[in-house]
């Protein structure tokens, strides 16, 4: 893509951006920042497995030492920004799940999640059953939000959107500890830098599977145990 800046006729300035999967944004003459080398290096799960196994490092622990690492913030201001990731994600569920009507685009596709949401009101499922059409209409709220152009989450791209954020607010319907949440979210990037990193998350490259494959698995882990504690 390339804006560009008019004076009447006259372009004043241009610049050509690229996106280059995962929500990440490129332009021409990028030239990446410097960053700090990772405390705990892995670019295979065996070598994460090491560090978690043998060495007794704890996952949320690891990937926030290394965050600091590379990019030389504090613990506070990376829990700081997790907050205010998680904060985008629940807003984005909560208005998807307000608003009715037909989403932009050619398609004319109805949105899902105000009907779905307004059906669980009147519902006479099981508790199962249930708790998983209400997972389920908090993904469609904040797909559909990305789609009205409205709140863009990219986790881990634009196309697997609203998975982690219905995880993420579910797990706060629970009200488990933030600290918690933010361990997930933190999990959630190692197992997402290994797939970027050996193989790919990008549509482009690999299809939707690439995008919503890869944010499954960074779900399973940490949301199985709440799930199976509903369903009981």
């Amino acid at each position: 893509m390339t804006p560009k800046l008019l004076a009447g006729d006259e372009v004043i300035y241009e610049l050509e951006y690229y996106s280059v999967g995962g929500g990440f944004i490129e332009w021409k003459g990028y030239k990446a920042p410097d960053k700090g080398k990772p405390k705990y290096a892995f670019s295979h799960a065996k070598d994460l497995k090491k560090f978690i196994i043998d060495d007794q490092v704890p996952l949320g622990q690891l990937l926030l030492e290394n965050e600091m690492s590379i990019s030389g913030k504090s613990e506070k201001e990376i829990n700081e920004f997790l907050d205010q990731v998680i904060d985008v994600m629940v807003r984005g569920v909560d208005t998807g799940l307000k608003v009715d009507g037909v989403l932009p685009g050619p398609i004319k596709l109805h949105s899902k999640a105000a009907i779905m949401q307004h059906n669980l009101k009147n519902s006479t499922k099981g508790s199962a059953l249930s708790a998983i059409t209400q997972v389920a209409a908090y993904g469609f709220a904040m797909a559909e939000e990305n789609a009205r152009g409205h709140i863009i989450v990219t986790a881990p791209t634009g196309g697997s959107a609203g998975i982690i954020p219905a995880i993420v607010k579910s797990l706060m319907d629970l009200n488990v500890p933030m600290k918690n949440i933010r361990d997930g979210l933190l999990a959630a990037s190692a197992i997402g830098y290994l797939c970027k990193h050996n193989a790919t998350l990008s549509g482009a490259e690999g299809g939707c599977q690439a995008e919503v494959g890869v944010v499954h698995p960074w779900v399973r882990p940490w949301w199985h145990k709440r799930l199976v504690a509903i369903l009981k």
